[in-house]
């Protein structure tokens, strides 16, 4: 980050890895790209939310989609991961998804865990 409050506008590859780390560092947004790499986009916000929850057996599906909608979505769209139209509620891969996906993967190989947990 850049030591304010606003991530900076850029892609993976131009990203320090320690900002790479750190926007991955939360598994909600592991699991939120997990589940986009395995559905068909683009994606309305409610059908990833009851994915993600899906995901990670979680009951707690209106917190996680306002969660999703308010901190994780915004966040990974300003590292170009996503694609994220907040007013319409969509969500599509954007031009870092594959590259992040792959520090994804890596990230489950060494923990030994699917999803990075």
């Amino acid at each position: 980050m850049n030591g304010d409050s606003t991530p900076p506008s850029r892609s993976i590859p131009e990203t320090p890895v320690t900002d790479v780390f750190d926007l991955l560092a939360e598994s909600r947004r592991r699991h939120t790209l997990t589940v986009i790499a395995r559905t068909e986009c683009p994606l309305e916000e409610a059908a990833l939310a009851s994915r993600v929850r899906e995901l990670e057996s979680s009951d707690a599906c209106r917190d996680l989609h306002l969660e999703l909608r308010h901190c994780h979505l915004p966040k990974l769209a300003d590292y170009g991961v996503l694609e994220y139209d907040h007013e319409r509620g969509v969500v599509d891969r954007g031009p870092a998804f594959d590259e992040t996906l792959s520090h994804v993967r890596r990230i489950e190989f060494l923990t030994g865990q699917p999803d990075g947990d």
